[in-house]
Order: C-alpha cells, then sequence, then structure tokens
C-alpha cells in the first residue's frame, strides 16, 4: 500500500460506519487516487470489498472467483459476508454492483483487485481529525501485503552501498556481518522490522530474533549501530570529548596526583603506565566515586562543567564538549531509507542503546514506524556512582574494555549513550512517542540501562496516551528472581553469570505485540512456548559456531561473493578462450579425460 494509508485489518465496525457516513458530502476518490493525504482501507483476507457511502466513488474489489478459497461456496459467503459487514448490500459479483454499464462495472472491479494485488486496496480520503478516530480500531499486524520483485531488487539496490561497504573496510570487526532477510517475489509479508543491537554487540546479538520475526512474515534488516561494525573505536563509534581548551588543564592537575596519574595512566589518557600498577578493564563502584572525589578536589570547576552533561539541553554543552551523539539516529533513518520501498508497516526493534536507537527513530518519523519493541532501552546509566563516572570521566578520554578483550573505547561513548538516551525524554519526543504504540521490556537484573528512568518514560506515555493518542504503551519486567540480564535478546549471551531463559516466549510475546498491540502476561512469565503463536527456532539454527547462517532470501555482506568470484572465473576462462581456443581445447580434453 502507499505509505501514506492507515491499514485496518477488519471491515469497518459500526462507529467507524458512521464516521465514514458523516464525511459523505465531502469526499470524493477514485480508486488507487495518488492525491490522497490519508488513506484508509477495508479487508477481508485476500478478499477486498469496500463500503460505498453517498457521493463516494468506491469500487467494489475482486471477483469473488479469484478469491484464495477451493469452494465456489466459501467464495461467494467470503464476498457477501465482507460486503454487508462493510456497510453493502450482499452483492456477490460485479455484476450486481450499482451501476448502469456492465463494462465499468468489470473494469471497476479488476481495477481495485489489481490495486489490492499491489497493497493498495481501497481508498477514502479524510482529514487527520478522523484518523485518530479510526486508527487502531485493528492490528496493523494482520494486515499482508504482496512483495514483488520491483520492490526486492530496489532494496537490493539500495542496501548493497552500505552492506558492501561494510565488508570492504580492513577495519572491520570480523563477527560483524549486517544483513537482509528478504522473503520471495509474489510472498505475503506483514511488514518490515529493523533490528538495532545492543552497544559494543554486533547483529549475530539479533539473529536469532531475526529468524524468528523472518519466518512470522516479516522482512527483516539487521544493521549494525552506527560505527560499531568497525574496530577503530576512536575514529567511528559516537563518543563525547571535553575540549582541548579545558582538558589540559585536567589533564595537567591529575598528572601531579600520584594516585590519579595511575589511574589515568593506565587507562590511556595521561603517560605510559607499567604492567604491574594496571587497574581493571572497569573500575569497580569504590574506584569510580574515588577518582570523581579526587577529580572535584582537584579542579571544582568541573563540578559546573558537568552539570552541561547532566542538564538536558543545557546552552552551555557546546561550549564544553564535542560530542556526535546524534549519529545513532543519523545512521539509522540511512537505514530505513534503504528498506522504503519495501511494503507493509515499517517496525523498530532495539536492545540497550539500540532500543534508544529505535524509540528515537519513533519519536522523529512517528508517521513512518508503526510500532516498538525496545528491550531494556538505554536512556540513563544504572546507578548513581556509575552515572557520576561516566559524565565526569567519561569525556576525559580515558578507556574501557568490553567482552572482547581486544576491544577497548573511550569511556565518552558511555557518556555518548547517556546523552543520546535523554533526547528521548524530552518533551518533543514524548509526544511525538504517545502516537506510536510501544512495548519496553525490562529486568531488575540490571546493570547498564536505570530501570526507573524507562519505567517514567512509559508512565509518560502512557498518560499522553490517555490525553487522545489511541496507541497502546505497554510495559513487561523481569523479576530480580528469574535472573534474566541486560543483554536479554541473545539466547547464548551470558551476562553476570547469567541468561535469559525466557526467550522463546519473549519473543512470542513481541511478536503478539506486533500482530495485535498486546502481550498476555502469564505466557511472558512461563519459559514454556505457547502453542497459539509460532515457536521460536533453537539458537543453533540461526547461529553455528559463532557465525552467522545466512538463510534463503538474505541479502548480506557476504553472501553475493561466491557467485562473484565463479562469474569472474567463467569471464576469465571466456577471454583465454578467444585469445587462445587450442590450449583451452587440449586442457578441456585433459580435464575431460581424468
Amino acid at each position: 500500500m502507499g505509505q501514506s494509508g492507515v491499514a485496518v485489518a477488519a471491515p469497518f465496525g459500526a462507529s467507524q460506519m458512521a464516521t465514514l457516513s458523516a464525511l459523505e458530502s465531502r469526499v470524493d476518490i477514485s480508486i488507487g487516487a495518488a492525491a490522497c493525504s490519508q488513506t484508509f482501507l477495508c479487508q477481508q483476507r485476500s478478499s477486498s470489498k469496500c463500503w460505498t457511502a453517498k457521493n463516494v466513488r468506491i469500487s467494489i474489489a475482486g471477483f469473488y472467483g479469484q478469491l484464495q478459497t477451493r469452494s465456489l461456496k466459501g467464495r461467494k459467503d467470503v464476498c457477501k459476508q465482507t460486503l454487508v459487514q462493510c456497510g453493502g448490500r450482499g452483492y456477490t459479483d460485479y455484476k450486481q454492483l450499482p451501476s448502469r454499464d456492465l463494462g465499468k462495472r468489470k473494469r471497476s472491479s479488476r481495477q481495485c483487485f489489481a490495486s489490492a494485488e499491489s497493497g493498495l486496496i481501497g481508498a477514502v480520503a479524510t482529514a487527520p481529525a478522523q484518523q485518530e478516530q479510526l486508527e487502531g480500531g485493528a492490528a496493523i499486524g494482520e494486515q499482508t501485503f504482496t512483495l514483488t520483485k520491483e520492490q526486492i531488487n530496489q532494496t537490493r539496490l539500495a542496501t548493497r552501498p552500505y552492506l558492501d561497504s561494510v565488508l570492504a573496510s580492513p577495519e572491520r570487526r570480523p563477527e560483524c556481518t549486517p544483513y537482509l532477510l528478504q522473503h520471495p517475489p509474489g510472498a505475503q509479508v506483514r511488514g518490515t522490522v529493523l533490528l538495532f543491537h545492543g552497544f559494543t554487540g554486533t547483529p549475530k546479538q539479533m539473529s536469532v530474533l531475526a529468524r524468528y520475526l523472518f519466518t512470522a512474515g516479516y522482512n527483516v534488516y539487521n544493521p549494525s549501530l552506527a560505527g560499531q561494525c568497525y574496530a577503530d573505536t576512536d575514529r567511528y563509534w559516537p563518543r563525547v570529548d571535553l575540549r582541548s581548551e579545558f582538558y589540559d588543564p585536567v589533564a595537567a592537575a591529575a598528572a601531579r596526583d600520584p594516585a590519579l596519574r595511575k589511574f589515568f595512566a593506565a587507562l590511556g589518557a595521561v603517560g605510559a603506565a607499567a604492567p604491574d600498577e594496571r587497574p581493571p578493564e572497569t573500575p569497580n563502584l569504590v574506584e569510580m566515586a574515588g577518582v570523581v572525589a579526587a577529580l572535584l578536589r582537584l579542579r571544582p570547576d568541573l563540578a559546573s562543567i558537568v552539570q552541561c552533561i547532566v542538564q538536558d539541553d543545557h546552552p552551555d554543552f557546546d561550549k564544553y564538549f564535542e560530542s556526535n551523539h546524534m549519529k545513532y539516529l543519523e545512521h539509522a533513518e540511512k537505514r530505513m531509507a534503504e528498506v522504503a520501498e519495501l511494503p507493509g508497516p515499517l517496525i523498530t526493534i532495539g536492545l540497550s542503546v539500540g532500543g534508544a536507537v529505535a524509540l528515537a527513530l519513533a519519536a522523529a518519523h512517528p508517521t513512518r514506524v508503526a510500532a516498538v519493541v525496545a528491550f531494556a532501552p538505554f536512556l540513563k546509566v544504572h546507578g548513581e556512582v556509575r552515572a557520576q563516572y561516566v559524565n565526569l570521566v567519561g569525556p576525559l578520554h580515558l578507556r574501557e574494555t568490553g567482552y572482547d578483550p581486544a576491544l577497548q573505547f573511550s569511556v565518552g561513548c558511555y557518556t555518548a549513550n547517556q546523552r543520546f538516551g535523554r533526547t528521548l525524554v524530552a518533551a518533543e519526543s514524548v509526544d511525538a512517542l504517545a502516537r506510536v504504540p510501544t512495548l519496553l521490556v525490562l529486568t531488575e537484573n540490571e546493570d547498564a540501562a536505570d530501570v526507573a528512568e524507562n519505567e517514567a518514560l512509559s508512565a509518560r506515555l502512557a498518560a499522553a496516551d490517555a490525553g487522545g493518542a489511541r496507541a497502546p504503551h505497554l510495559l513487561l519486567k523481569y523479576a530480580e528472581d528469574a535472573r534474566v540480564p541486560h543483554p536479554m535478546v541473545d539466547p547464548l549471551e551470558e551476562s553476570q553469570g547469567m541468561s535469559n531463559a525466557y526467550w522463546r516466549t519473549m519473543y512470542q510475546e513481541t511478536l503478539r505485540f506486533l500482530l495485535h498491540r498486546e502481550i498476555d502476561v502469564e505466557n511472558f512469565r512461563s519459559a514454556e512456548s505457547s502453542p497459539d503463536l509460532p515457536r521460536p527456532p533453537e539458537p543453533e539454527a540461526a547461529v553455528a559456531n559463532g557465525k552467522e547462517e545466512v538463510p534463503q532470501g538474505t541479502e548480506s555482506a557476504t553472501s553475493r561473493w561466491p557467485s562473484v568470484v565463479l562469474a569472474l572465473a567463467i569471464l576469465a576462462f571466456g577471454l583465454t578462450m578467444i585469445v587462445n581456443r587450442e590450449k583451452c581445447l587440449v586442457f578441456l580434453k585433459q580435464l575431460v579425460s581424468t
């Protein structure tokens, strides 16, 4: 369907019919009109019968003989039932349409049926005020759209530069391979899911969920977070740094303090440290608190400087700091544009910082993003001591080591994460998100993202929703005894000695939310899959030996190279045949005889 449309999965109800009746004196539209500012669709499975109001020119779509029902009587019954529910008079084929010209009736039916095949079933132009009344009347996830070969090819062309650039870079992290899962031409799809992994992670972190949503009928794009496919963290990863005119005096003061000099030198900020002087890669809370206190003792002016980070939208932030934290959103917007040709609604799903990216994309484009699922979104650093450390020490060029010992990054990357997350609690972001259905999944065993901040955001969205928006805003939280860690999406990932034993039902409730905009709390709390939704695949089916399995329909940064090499080999042999035909024939004869 056209991106201006709002899909309605079931025929219009009585209240919706009354709304259309009130519009009949102002509405005049023909099928598939590109000039519609708003579009509402009426669909019953593969048939599409649209109600006709006074002075509203709407065609009844399709011949009953072309419906996907084996029984002829069943096809007629579907037509009749759908038309009655849509306000019609029980027409069962085009011959009964209220038109004097039989040819026009046939053409009208064929036109609407053709529109249904391309995703546009029927249209009624209306004003934005009426969109509020009809929107959310049925789950958009129930709607399906026909995927065409042209859409597939256009999307491949759009995503290929990004995928190829990642593969070709000598600085690519070996385990980082973004990819696109597309269904074959003619498939009925529910829409497109855009996935975002967590901080320091890779697309592999979301691969099992990607496969599950793909088999459920979605096209899935699984890129990396901004810059995080590259090992050169200083060059590519978003970060916040204190400007040199303010940093240099702090570094000089730290160099004169024995304790701070040892700490700073070991973490790569000042001087060089002896091997036996190196502290843990990630300081504990006591060390963090000590460093914060020592810095404030040496440089009391740092307290006022740090307020520029702590206070959202502080006017002096750019005076003291250099930051590219909005690179997260800019990168995501480029990936979203690359799948713009795919039919159906766009869903954004993310973990941790990726969850914040998924929310930010919806806040920036509330009319484009149909729903958001955010797992432990990173809006604020967990714990006050850690937050103070990140805000004060992060911009001072200190470094930490992630789960991979070879991967070191500036603590200022955490500062950028928090700075980016804080943009989501701004009033304008909350107002925009209130129009988009959201599901937040949290855990009490948190060591990265602040739980209270996420709960506060969900409450604000729910309050805004009560003020007039129709979108649902739901929150699920694992209790402490469930032992679900912050990186809860990947079934194989452990953190704090824990992994998510409830990942199967978490996946199912994610799908339920996309399909119906609701959740089953009892199923969410269970470790056993519910029979009323598809069972998620086992992790080994999506990940083998730590590497991505490239499924059928995948467009990835690696999946094209074997065919490219074969094509080049054939081309080289063909050129050799032209230059020296006799030697090539002798070689082929020897090869055959062998």
